[in-house]
């Protein structure tokens, strides 16, 4: 029960490590307009798309593609095995 004073929820929190270094700020997650403060929140929709995601990856009928856009690429660790040459300038 969320509104159960006793337990503390726990802050959802993305680390964008571009950003933090600018002015190392760690911005609020929103989701339509709204401040997520509790990961109960947003649970089901985060268990269902996590799960939904990794149904894909391993699904042998769906194809593998690149990025679509090449800039997506610049700090992927893996260029060398899909052999696409990111852009050099954004």
């Amino acid at each position: 029960d969320m509104a159960d004073s006793t337990h503390k929820g726990i802050l959802p929190v993305v680390y964008p490590f571009r950003i933090m270094s600018l002015n190392g700020a760690i911005p609020k997650i929103e989701i339509d307009g709204c401040e997520v403060n509790d990961y109960r929140q947003v649970e089901a929709d985060f268990r269902s798309g996590l799960f939904g995601m990794i149904a894909e990856i391993f699904d042998e009928t769906t194809a593998f593609d690149q990025a679509e856009k090449p800039e997506s690429c610049k700090f992927c660790p893996f260029t060398e095995l899909c052999g696409r040459v990111p852009p050099e300038n954004y």
